[in-house]
């Protein structure tokens, strides 16, 4: 009688357990305006056997509400959804939680392969993005066991990993991504060991066991991944990298390390691009020093960058050589990549060619210059380079070069730095309108309407400030050496200055102390590109000085050349360092 009245239809409804619990629906609340449109980027790690086959579900919660669970089930990127090293993207339209404080993510554990290692969710609604790095196992059997995990967003991760006493003490989660390069026997059979230094302490050495991307490690053009679990370091100084030769192939070439903790939204990147070779002592080991960049865990931030290398027209001025370019920009670099696979010919760099390479990186602002070299290997190593054009989804630079790339010919170099064509003209005329004096104004004193006569006076110097940071890392960091140093520019290169009194200190190159000199130049030097620091000993014994980097200041612009190392006057040395940083 009711159910006719009521004109009910019979619904067989069936519960498994297993599926997410979905809420009934509710009344919405003053702050549930009309349904938002929700972008969700699942993004399943690169690791072996990442991806899974389990229901994922999603529960979105913000400031003035939360969602249900929302399942993950049609993905507009991908036919098969999470599979290893894939971002799939969902499109659902919720209420609008207002500002994102957290997401619940879980799965119900089915299918044949339920297991599943989640690097990171991103969302994005009303024009606003947030990312929550994950970097853990979705997995009963793995892991910490969890299923289920609660992410909040990146920038309150960096927010809270910025204070240290959240961290000094704890065991923070790293993983370490080691790349071996991509050339001919660049893989190895010997054991590697990592020896971590951080702000706060440093760890043993570390073995690198097994690989949780690949069965044989260190493979020609791999990337290897590690976990390790570490007392927090605080901000990664360096790392020592120390190789047990043995095996059939001992030799290895690494083209760098990233160590990355999801803990604390960060990511360090630790370039080096050569051979491992012995050192003094006879052992394989290196040092290597992080990128000068606050990167973090995301890859919502990264961007992709189309290069076009042009090979001049010139008789043999093709080359056989390994090629290798860094990206310079307004806000970081990039790390030095191998233009080892061209998507347009097979022998790269022939005569009147133009090759072309897509590489992923950081967004690292807008271009400023490139460094292009080459190792000088091959039968036919010299080379001559036209241009290099850059481009992205917005923009597109020219990087001018017209020169050889060869030990006979020309200057003789092999490594270069080539500045972004338009960037160049921008800033050479910038900074001559900085280099001028204040107006002088004059008015006639009789006739009012006169126009006002200005005059315009230049300076008959360039002054230039050099800032040197000692560290504290060695037992006698500072230093009684003489030192005098020789700068660079596109313009000219300087007369080498001696920095005999700091402007900061009584006592120069102290412990942990930044000393400050005036230079006064009577060329204008243009865009600084290197530096050249001589250090000659005076009879001391305070001879040894840990140099952490110089700084340039030309007006409103500071040139950064970053060093890390101690210098010691037992091995005499001339600290010339090319890379450079615009900031």
């Amino acid at each position: 009688m009711c159910v006719k009245q009521f004109e009910y239809d019979k619904k067989i409804i069936s519960y498994d357990p297993d599926l997410p619990d979905f809420e009934r629906p509710r009344k919405k609340t003053f702050y549930e305006d009309d349904d938002t449109l929700y972008k969700i980027t699942a993004i399943t790690s690169e690791l072996k056997d990442a991806g899974t086959e389990a229901d994922v579900y999603i529960k979105i919660v913000g400031k003035h509400t939360e969602t249900e669970k929302i399942p993950l089930e049609k993905s507009t990127t991908n036919r098969i959804k999470f599979k290893s090293d894939q971002s799939d993207v969902f499109k659902v339209t919720d209420i609008d939680v207002g500002k994102i404080k957290k997401v619940i993510i879980g799965h119900n554990n089915r299918g044949k392969n339920p297991s599943w290692h989640l690097k990171e969710i991103i969302i994005e609604k009303n024009n606003e993005k947030y990312v929550f790095p994950c970097g853990k196992w979705l997995d009963k059997k793995l892991g910490d066991g969890l299923i289920e995990r609660e992410l909040i967003p990146l920038e309150n991760i960096i927010e809270r990993s910025d204070k240290v006493h959240n961290f000094i003490g704890m065991t923070v989660n790293y993983s370490i991504s080691v790349k071996t390069s991509d050339i001919l026997g660049a893989g190895t059979d010997s054991d590697i060991f990592l020896k971590i230094y951080g702000q706060y302490r440093k760890s043993d050495f570390i073995e690198l066991k097994k690989s949780l991307t690949h069965k044989n490690k260190f493979e020609q053009g791999n990337t290897d991944v590690f976990e390790i679990k570490e007392e927090f370091f605080g901000e990664l100084v360096k790392i020592k990298v120390k190789q047990n030769v043995k095996g059939l192939n001992p030799d290895w070439h690494l083209n760098e390390l990233i160590v990355e903790s999801s803990d604390l939204g960060r990511k360090w990147i630790f370039p080096f691009n050569n051979w491992l070779e012995k050192n003094e002592s006879g052992s394989h080991l290196i040092e290597l020093f992080p990128l000068n960049n606050k990167d973090t865990v995301s890859s919502s931030n990264t961007k992709e960058y189309k290069i076009e290398v042009y090979t001049g027209d010139l008789p043999k001025c093709g080359t056989d050589s390994n090629v290798f370019i860094t990206l310079f920009g307004e806000e970081q670099e990039s790390s030095e990549f191998h233009l080892n696979k061209s998507e347009n010919h097979f022998n790269k760099f022939e005569r009147d060619n133009i090759d072309r390479f897509i590489f992923e990186t950081n967004d690292l602002g807008r271009l400023i210059g490139i460094r292009v070299r080459h190792d000088n290997s091959g039968f036919y190593p010299s080379w001559f380079l036209n241009q290099v054009t850059i481009s992205d989804k917005s923009d597109k630079y020219e990087f001018i070069c017209n020169k050889w790339f060869s030990t006979k010919r020309d200057d003789c170099k092999i490594d270069r730095i080539i500045k972004e064509k338009n960037y160049e003209k921008n800033l050479q005329t910038l900074q001559k309108d900085q280099r001028k004096k204040k107006r002088i104004i004059k008015k006639p004193k009789d006739d009012k309407n006169k126009k006002e006569k200005t005059i315009e006076l230049c300076n008959d110097f360039k002054y230039y400030y050099v800032k040197i940071f000692t560290g504290g890392n060695q037992n006698q960091a500072g230093t009684d050496l003489k030192a005098e140093i020789k700068i660079f520019g596109d313009n000219c290169l300087s007369k080498a200055f001696k920095l005999n009194e700091t402007k900061s200190h009584e006592l120069k190159f102290e412990r942990n102390q930044i000393d400050v000199f005036e230079i006064k130049s009577e060329d204008d030097l243009g865009v600084i590109y290197a530096v050249e620091l001589n250090l000659m000993d005076c009879l001391s014994k305070a001879n040894d000085l840990d140099l952490e980097k110089i700084e340039i200041i030309d007006n409103n612009f500071t040139y950064k050349f970053d060093y890390n190392q101690a210098i010691s006057i037992k091995n005499p040395v001339k600290v010339k360092y090319l890379k450079k940083i615009f900031t």
